[in-house]
């Protein structure tokens, strides 16, 4: 039979009173989350011999840690951190040959907006004595939106909204060229002067990338185009670099 309250190498004792926030205690979750920061407060804490409460106080007041989330994102090979680094390398050189060259890119993105008024179970806490039979509701296949937007340092064109008949519909070439279409209508309007001189960044999707794209963007821009497959090309797997992912959506 196995005794709970026999300590050994691999097993704390679970007898007698819940451990403190000795130094011992301390130095041993600092360890402990040193061999494996990802594993839970109850898992830890059973590991230790100390309460949940303990640990988490041991954590946040005499160890400083944060529970960080860990970001989800396609994962960089070697070849695609090395084409970054030329990207950026490239564009500090373009900045620093042209003081005005910062007010002449429009950059570009799309998202998608969900439209289900979806809640973050998070923040949706019901205080009460008992559980509440009250379900948060959403359907199998949520609508949505896909929104098409350029900024620059004279401001926003669009958005434009990718749908037909008021229905979302997949980003193809051929809708994509009509939305740059309309882009450039705005632009022709908004800064006639300044045509020969703007240029055009986009990331490296298909419907981007496509030769009827490329195509409408080299009779648009010629040379000064920031893309795949342009001499002045955007890094692979980068989305996540384009202006608008992280100022515009947010």
């Amino acid at each position: 039979m196995l005794n709970l309250n026999t300590k050994d190498s691999k097993r704390p004792t679970h007898s007698g009173r819940p451990r403190k926030r000795t130094a011992e205690v301390i130095n041993d979750v600092r360890e402990a989350v040193g061999n494996s920061p990802k594993r839970s407060i109850r898992k830890r804490s059973q590991s230790l011999g100390i309460t949940p409460t303990t640990l988490w106080r041991v954590l946040k007041q005499d160890l400083s840690f944060f529970p960080y989330r860990i970001q989800t994102g396609k994962k960089l090979s070697n070849v695609d951190k090395v084409k970054r680094v030329a990207m950026a390398e490239k564009l500090v050189a373009k900045v620093e040959s042209c003081d005005s060259f910062l007010g002449l890119p429009f950059t570009s993105d799309e998202t998608h907006f969900e439209l289900d008024g979806r809640v973050n179970s998070k923040n949706n806490v019901f205080w009460g004595t008992q559980k509440p039979s009250e379900i948060v509701q959403k359907p199998l296949h949520s609508e949505r939106c896909t929104v098409w937007a350029v900024i620059g340092a004279r401001g926003i064109i669009g958005p434009n909204f990718i749908e037909e008949n008021g229905r979302n519909v997949t980003v193809t070439k051929e809708r994509y060229v009509k939305v740059l279409n309309e882009f450039w209508k705005e632009v022709e309007s908004l800064y006639p002067s300044l045509l020969p001189k703007l240029w055009f960044q986009q990331d490296g999707a298909p419907a981007h990338t496509s030769l009827i794209a490329r195509e409408w963007l080299k009779n648009h821009f010629g040379t000064r185009i920031i893309s795949r497959l342009t001499p002045f090309e955007w890094a692979p797997h980068s989305p996540d670099l384009s202006p608008p992912d992280f100022y515009l959506w947010g």
